[in-house]
């Protein structure tokens, strides 16, 4: 999960970074987040640390950890929703979809 922004600004910070001060400034420990939320140790540990890959989860599920843990901590949802993680999954309708009106040869 590359989700780290411009490292030439000095205030910039990576959304890991905002999720564990955020956390921190509400004085919540990993293991207190655990308990209040549907996420376990691990995910949290990765959103905090940048630590997803993009390939060994998938891209939705990142997307709906990010949302979950940013509206948990409260985050200002601009800080979090113009993230691109992974690719965007284009489903291609037509190319399983039935030509013409298809009728039952047995029906009456």
């Amino acid at each position: 999960m590359n989700v780290e922004t411009n490292q030439s600004e000095p205030s910039s910070i990576s959304l890991g970074e905002r999720f564990r001060q955020a956390r921190e400034a509400l004085n919540l420990s990993i293991d207190d987040v655990v308990a209040k939320t549907n996420l376990n140790s691990s995910i949290l540990e990765k959103l905090e640390t940048n630590g997803f890959d993009g390939q060994s989860v998938p891209a939705i599920f990142v997307n709906g950890y990010i949302r979950s843990y940013a509206q948990f901590l409260r985050l200002p949802e601009e800080a979090w929703s113009n993230l691109n993680i992974g690719k965007n999954i284009e489903h291609d309708l037509s190319k399983g979809a039935r030509t013409g009106a298809v009728t039952n040869p047995y029906s009456s």
